[in-house]
């Protein structure tokens, strides 16, 4: 699955690695990302078309979300013959910016 890191501004960013996807019959023709509250989910951000199948490093950037939120990250590849596989990161819980008055945390990421 994905693995996450998360910055903090005005708005979210997750950063991701994954292994590529293959299809050593028919290629893979596309592969998807979604940002959602749930595995597989897409209610942060949509489901969005990659540049490229081959991607193996992602940059994903949305509205900010409130601390403590859990989010995943979820890839889909599809082939040339329209099958797809998906890919879902762990849950990945956003923390407070360190120094932050009131906060427990220290502006690391949890996989859960």
């Amino acid at each position: 699955p994905p693995n996450a890191t998360v910055g903090r501004l005005a708005t979210t960013t997750l950063q991701f690695h994954a292994d590529p996807f293959v299809d050593p019959e028919s290629g893979v023709s596309s592969v998807h990302v979604a940002v959602g509250t749930s595995r597989r989910g897409a209610d942060v951000m949509p489901w969005t078309l990659l540049p490229t199948a081959s991607v193996t490093a992602v940059q994903a950037t949305f509205d900010k979300q409130p601390e403590g939120s859990i989010l995943f990250v979820s890839l889909r590849a599809t082939n040339a013959a329209g099958l797809a596989a998906d890919a879902t990161s762990d849950g990945i819980r956003l923390l407070c910016d360190p120094g932050t008055a009131g906060c427990d945390y220290d502006g690391t990421f949890v996989c859960i």
